[in-house]
């Protein structure tokens, strides 16, 4: 289970999904929204114990997100994304 909180919109989003771990290092999977209107599928291959690279697909909106994360400590992550569209930016991730 997910929840995502968007400080600029101030809009909750859960979503409910399944991953299935393939080997030490990879996994896949897939979730959706509660509402059934975000759904996601991905990939993602785990570097080092606190450093991981994902790649999803967003079919909704049609964009592929590529996403570096870093695990600070227990509660924090620092994540780089970018997308196809050519967006780029940092996010830092509440881990709970």
């Amino acid at each position: 289970m997910e929840l995502t909180l968007v400080p600029s919109t101030l809009s909750l989003r859960w979503a409910v999904g399944l991953r299935l771990q393939v080997g030490s290092h990879v996994s896949i999977g897939i979730k959706t929204g509660f509402a059934g209107d975000d759904q996601e599928t991905f990939l993602t291959y785990r570097l080092s114990p606190d450093l991981h690279l994902r790649g999803a697909y967003l079919p909704r909106i049609d964009v592929i997100e590529t996403t570096l994360s870093h695990r600070v400590n227990e509660v924090f992550s620092w994540e780089a994304v970018a997308t196809s569209r050519g967006m780029v930016w940092v996010r830092l991730v509440g881990n709970l």
